[in-house]
């Protein structure tokens, strides 16, 4: 892409992927978990040496401390190798620590370092552009004794230093900062395609005494610390051992110099080659480890066939333009949102879309486009475009099939209904002077209106139309703040208050309401300032916080570690998965990414989490965490961006000054589907995109969310309401409550017990016969629940005889359930089908609890797209619409 949408897009923050493997290196990993006294295993007579460091604590110099000898390692200074784009906006507080390496020796992806056993030292960027750093050692170090030799007694330390940083809390490293060993910055060298494994570099040991030994290099298999490695004597004290020569090396300086590696997160730099051998570099490299390759069906020769002869006719003409768009045309040609290329695109954006005629478009859920943005002035406003005018055409050709032809400067996208946005917000950009036919109807106006508009130079109606129109700059990244009692509507759920017991409700406290702007600007600070925040909101018993994440490029993955107030058990989350050139594979290993619950914050109340298309990368990470606990709903007016590849380890730079990214591995979660890529977070509850929510100055998404925590029931995720129908129980809830099954045309089953019988799949048959309405009907039943903590099974289905004709009826019905207007995500909607005496049936269906007070409406619309026969009825094409007014006695929430 050009200068135009990939400056703001990368500002944004190279989104989700680039920290992953800062996560993995250990910087921001959340785990922990083991660690012996360092003494453990000595023989007796070396442990009275080992525990010198008590001694050294309280003054006295341990009987250790004889003189050094000169070449004893007393500091080690070096370099680190920092290409990684967003290092010093990600890590303020960095520094350099004495790594314990006793994880890695047993492979012990959950090893934690205490506190007490950390030792750092300053990292600082100098004027030559070096990150250059200084760790003096302790004379008795503090460490876990490990048996590196298979002696069968650990007898020696092993270390490395790495780069690593204060996110969380006090200066030292919890464990939901570090577990395990640093992959990046590093003075060992990983192998991150074979399970992290140390493969060079340098390593520094300590033995208690000269009688110790330490492998001399990595044995047959090719793996350090294994049964197979040969074996040397190592001297007392500290020793270097130069993992790069064989045998390794064994040396002692007082100064030694480490170079610290940045791993596979540093910069692909090809700029030095032509730009064929860039090229074919980068091509055969992204080709193996884009990890979507199968979910896009992306074609690698086809694009390396069309593209090659471009790249070769670049270099012939000495062509850099021509190079940068075959660049640009490659990321364009995966829809991949993560994908990117930024560099010279001589004048083109500003030349192709710099222009308008001042019209900012948006089609509505109805299938209309309307004029949602009209720039005063312009060519549009002359010709008496009004904001809220249908447009029907333009450029001769039916408005929505116009915009689908376009292809957006701000291309690629992960999903569609991103780049549907995007491309009526293109739409009426293009060359300056030149002009354009619109036909339009004005609000009111019974004829449309037809006109040539000429483009100018507008650029209000496009900025109006991005997807970040609106954004503060220059706030911190996380915002809090009560919303008054006074702007909520009356009915909520009474809650108990955990400090007097007395009943209460959100009118009184309020709802709390969180915004997250950046996930890629100083880590600490977000973290400090989330915590901050549930802290005020659970002491103000507030019952529901709002999460908005509407705007929000990405950073940082960080919804686990901000999950963890929000739960008391853990839940684990997903696996990364990358390709390991050993197998040939996308491999994944170590633990799970998981929530682990806080020990010292927790807030019980409902959470809603606010989604749109600028939710994008690591802001996807948060909702998506969010929603994978019970108490959270996802709404809004789309979906987010779906863009959620990783894309640390895919930075490149190229010939003609063009940088260029790739994702290079993806999370599944734990039952193996791809996370987020591709359809984004899917809100539960959707916010119409309708005349209103367009042209309102009110945030209908907000409002929305209100609604969602006072006045409506709480929606279960499809998989708990599956896990209902299939094991015939539906959840526990704070009072004993019964259950109510509602189904078309019947009335509504009621189940005390709590257990759901296999009777209403007949039932839903014998409905069948009586309650299809004809097109165009509607139909309403009165429900009244005996009880607020009542369970509802909102279903609707359809019978046949067999199950072919079942599958093909059931491909001519579209079901939308709308509750409060507001329609239900299908990600909260579960199918499935059983016998019946006369055929077979299936259902759709959602599962509702916790009803606040008062009337509620849930309704489900069912389009027939042809007639479909069942037995001696031929039911017409059309809408037929199914209501349940609900109505729920006063509760309370314990």
């Amino acid at each position: 892409m050009g200068t135009g949408e990939l400056m703001r897009r990368r500002a944004a923050g190279l989104v989700r992927g680039v920290w992953l493997p800062v996560l993995a290196a250990g910087l921001l990993a959340g785990c922990g978990g083991y660690g012996a006294q360092a003494t453990a295993g000595l023989p007796a007579a070396t442990q009275a040496k080992a525990t010198g460091v008590a001694a050294a604590s309280s003054g006295q110099l341990p009987a250790t401390a004889a003189a050094r000898a000169a070449d004893e390692p007393v500091k080690i200074t070096g370099v680190a190798q920092i290409t990684f784009p967003l290092f010093e906006s990600y890590l303020v507080e960095p520094f350099v620590l004495l790594e314990d390496e006793a994880g890695f020796v047993s492979r012990n992806f959950e090893f934690e370092m205490p506190p007490e056993n950390q030792v750092v030292g300053p990292l600082r960027k100098t004027s030559d552009g070096q990150y250059h750093y200084t760790l003096h050692l302790p004379q008795q170090p503090v460490g876990t004794l490990v048996d590196a030799n298979h002696s069968g007694t650990p007898q020696v330390m092993v270390f490395a230093v790495a780069v690593q940083a204060n996110l969380i809390g006090d200066p030292f490293l919890d464990r939901s900062e570090f577990r395990g060993w640093s992959t990046s910055w590093s003075s060992a060298r990983i192998d991150s395609e074979n399970k992290d494994e140390i493969i060079g570099g340098a390593l520094l040991v300590w033995a208690p005494d000269a009688a110790q030994e330490f492998p001399s290099g990595f044995g047959a298999d090719g793996l350090l610390f294994t049964s197979d490695d040969p074996v040397a004597p190592v001297p007392a004290g500290y020793t270097v051992i130069d993992l790069e020569l064989q045998p390794f090396r064994f040396y002692k300086e007082a100064n030694p110099q480490l170079t610290l590696y940045e791993g596979d997160v540093a910069v692909k730099d090809y700029s030095a080659m032509s730009y064929t051998e860039a090229f074919d570099a980068m091509i055969k490299k992204v080709r193996v480890e884009y990890p979507f390759t199968d979910a896009k069906a992306v074609d690698w020769d086809a694009i390396y066939a069309s593209l090659a002869p471009r790249v070769v006719a670049a270099q012939t003409n000495a062509d850099p333009l021509g190079f940068y768009l075959a660049i640009r045309d490659l990321t364009w040609a995966i829809p991949d949102g993560h994908l990117g290329a930024s560099g010279d695109d001589g004048g083109l954006f500003m030349a192709e879309a710099g222009s308008g005629v001042g019209l900012g478009l948006t089609q509505l859920d109805d299938g209309r486009v309307i004029a949602s943005f009209v720039t005063a002035r312009s060519a549009a406003a002359r010709a008496g475009i009004l904001r809220g005018a249908e447009i029907i055409e333009y450029a001769g050709k039916p408005v929505a099939a116009a915009a689908a032809a376009v292809i957006p400067w701000s291309s690629p996208f992960s999903t569609q209904h991103s780049r549907s946005l995007q491309q009526f917000r293109y739409l009426t950009r293009g060359a300056l002077g030149s002009n354009v036919a619109v036909v339009w109807r004005n609000q009111g106006a019974t004829e449309p209106q037809a006109a040539v508009l000429v483009l100018g130079d507008e650029r209000e109606s496009f900025n109006a139309l991005s997807f970040y129109a609106g954004m503060e700059r220059g706030v911190a990244p996380v915002t809090y703040r009560v919303i008054s009692g006074a702007d909520l509507p009356a009915g909520g759920v009474p809650f108990k208050s955990a400090q007097t017991g007395a009943l209460m409700d959100a009118r009184q406290t309020g709802l709390g309401y969180i915004k997250i702007s950046d996930l890629s600007d100083d880590l600490n600070l977000t973290v400090r300032l989330f915590a901050r925040a549930v802290q005020f909101f659970t002491d103000e018993e507030v019952p529901g916080i709002i999460f908005d994440m509407r705007q929000n490029g990405g950073g940082s993955p960080m919804g686990s570690g901000l999950a963890a107030y929000f739960t008391k058990t853990e839940v684990e989350l997903s696996r990364s998965y990358y390709y390991s050139e050993r197998t040939g594979k996308f491999e994944t290993y170590g633990p799970p990414s998981t929530i682990e619950p806080d020990d010292s914050l927790y807030y019980p109340g409902r959470l809603v989490v606010l989604v749109g298309p600028a939710c994008a990368s690591a802001c996807e990470d948060v909702a998506w965490v969010l929603r994978q606990l019970p108490q959270t709903s996802v709404l809004g007016q789309y979906p987010s961006s779906g863009m959620y590849g990783e894309v640390g380890r895919g930075q490149y730079l190229l010939p003609a000054g063009i940088s260029m990214q790739i994702p290079t591995g993806m999370d599944r979660d734990m039952q193996g589907e791809i996370v987020i890529e591709g359809t984004g977070v899917v809100p539960d509850l959707k916010v119409p995109v309708d005349m209103v929510s367009v042209l309102s100055e009110t945030d209908a998404v907000l409002a929305g969310a209100l609604d969602a925590l006072t006045l409506l029931p709480r929606l279960w995720r499809a998989v708990d309401a599956s896990a209902m129908l299939l094991t015939q129980t539906f959840p526990e809830s704070g009072e004993s409550g019964g259950a109510r099954i509602l189904l078309p045309g019947a009335a509504p089953i009621s189940i005390s017990s709590g257990k759901l019988g296999s009777a209403w799949w007949q039932q839903l048959a014998d409905a069948q016969a009586s309650a299809v309405l004809r097109a165009g009907e509607s139909q309403a039943v009165a429900v009244r629940l005996q009880d607020s903590a009542d369970q509802v099974l909102w279903a609707y289905g359809w019978c046949a005889p067999d199950e072919a004709t079942l599958a093909a009826n059931w491909q001519q019905i579209a079901v939308r359930f709308n509750l409060e207007g507001l329609e239900v995500s299908a990600a909260n909607l579960a199918t499935e089908q059983h016998a019946v005496a006369d055929g077979i049936c299936r259902a759709t269906f959602a599962a509702l609890g916790d009803f606040p007070g008062g009337a509620h409406q849930l309704s489900i619309e069912v389009n027939f797209a042809e007639p479909i026969r069942a037995g001696q009825r031929i039911h017409a094409a059309g809408l037929r619409t199914y209501t349940h007014n609900v109505n729920a006695p006063q509760g309370s929430n314990n």
